[in-house]
């Protein structure tokens, strides 16, 4: 019978790449035995929530989201086993993965209020429980964090089984435009915290990416505000890609010890304060267990 977990592992995948690879959480620091995250090979869908941002209405906010994920995808169409599949928008807002559930889908949402700003009551048994964000509509953690996503994983494997992302509207101006960075005030003609950059990021930990060393990566844990290049992958992260999703066979794990199968979950995140944020997590919640990720800062 196979149990849930959410959980997140921050380990280099090895000495000779330049990416880093999530693992499985274990309890034990460092564990050799822990699982890297993976996508099972084929089509991997998702689909925006049709509010968009609610402080930048139009199409260009969803645009920019569909090319977080093509930058993606043009590498696994050049060397992968997957492709991405945007769906219809949705009325979907809530993360999270429903073992039992036959509609599950991978989401993308912004949330433009604060779950502690007198939306969510004090001793609503939502902040024990972690899902304030699904209850309420609301963004639960840091408001120093720009963005996060949320992976359910089988634990014992590595196989990722839904991602979802949600991007805090709530505390940044997000912006689209091919513009310098703004000074002294967000407007449509500059750059603030920007869409597809954030999102471009996000995705590398929707596949099972973690932060990189290297300040030039796509998956690097800072960036100042104003930042548009990591709306292209760099060639470490493009190596991601190829390497873990090799064309024409099945997504490679980093172990290869027989374990038995539990699904876990994990989050990624990115943040900023004026620049983009670290990583950080949360403990377990009964039988999912919960990690959440900063990206950058």
């Amino acid at each position: 019978m196979t149990s849930l977990g959410l959980a997140l592992g921050l380990v280099l995948a090895a000495s000779t790449t330049g990416y880093v690879r999530s693992r499985a959480e274990t309890g034990k620091a460092n564990d050799p035995a822990a699982h890297c995250l993976w996508w099972k090979e084929g089509k991997i869908s998702f689909a925006q929530n049709q509010r968009g941002d609610p402080d930048a209405p139009g199409e260009a906010t969803f645009e920019a989201v569909s090319s977080g994920y093509s930058a993606w995808s043009v590498v696994a169409s050049r060397c992968g086993n997957f492709t991405l599949e945007e769906l219809p928008r949705t009325l979907r807002k809530d993360v999270g993965y429903d073992p039992k559930g036959s509609d599950n889908l991978n989401v993308v949402v912004f949330r433009s209020r604060a779950c502690n700003n007198g939306v969510v009551p004090a001793g609503d048994d939502c902040w024990t429980e972690g899902d304030c964000n699904n209850l309420y509509d609301c963004w639960q953690y840091s408001a120093a964090t720009i963005g996060l996503t949320t992976t359910t994983y089988d634990r014992n494997t590595g196989r990722i089984y839904d991602a979802d992302m949600e991007l805090n509207s709530g505390n940044f101006r997000f912006t689209t435009a091919d513009a310098p960075p703004c000074v002294g005030g967000a407007t449509v003609s500059c750059v603030s915290s920007d869409v597809q950059n954030t999102v471009t990021h996000e995705v590398g930990h929707f596949l099972g990416l973690d932060h990189a060393p290297a300040s030039d990566s796509t998956m690097y844990a800072s960036a100042p505000l104003g930042e548009t290049s990591k709306r292209t992958l760099d060639a470490d992260s493009e190596a991601f890609v190829c390497d873990v999703y090799p064309a024409g066979m099945p997504s490679r794990d980093c172990v290869v010890v027989p374990v038995d199968e539990t699904l876990g979950k994990q989050a990624s995140c990115s943040t900023a304060g004026g620049v983009l944020g670290p990583l950080s997590a949360v403990g377990l919640l009964g039988l999912l267990a919960r990690r959440l990720r900063r990206g950058r800062r």
